[in-house]
């Protein structure tokens, strides 16, 4: 179970240590350490792109709060979805996918309408137009 080893620290410098290896793990790529160090930081690492995930503000000041250097968000790139409004008014802007959400859900019921009306309708594979609205967010490469 992650967060129950001790690593032979005490919980102060423990969380201190993780703290320093999930950033280097995030701003390096790789990291060299002992396996169940590693099992920890994985397991940290993990949370923060997890959180990192949502799409909002509060999620990204988090892992803010949880990475020590500054640098390592400029280094990432993060995408959020569906465009909501905040995503352009966070500080950095928020590049997302815009997906057309009114689109989706008129096809897909016109495809299940046309299912019950006719049961042997083959299974419909259909492509909506997306679009990438980049913002500050994406790293140049």
């Amino acid at each position: 179970m992650p967060g129950t080893r001790k690593l032979g620290r005490t919980s102060d410098h423990r969380k201190a240590m993780l703290r320093a290896m999930v950033t280097y793990l995030l701003e390096n790529g790789k990291i060299e350490t002992t396996v169940t160090r590693a099992k920890e930081v994985r397991a940290m690492a993990e949370k923060m792109i997890t959180t990192a995930k949502t799409n909002d503000l509060h999620s990204k000041r988090q892992v803010l709060a949880y990475v020590t250097k500054e640098s390592v968000p400029e280094e990432l790139s993060v995408i959020g979805h569906n465009n909501y409004r905040i995503s352009e008014f966070v500080t950095p802007p928020l590049t997302t996918v815009n997906i057309p959400l009114f689109e989706l859900g008129h096809r897909g019921g016109e495809i299940l309408m046309n299912k019950i009306a006719n049961p042997s309708t083959p299974i419909q594979n259909v492509l909506l137009d997306s679009q990438l609205l980049i913002r500050d967010t994406v790293r140049n490469i």
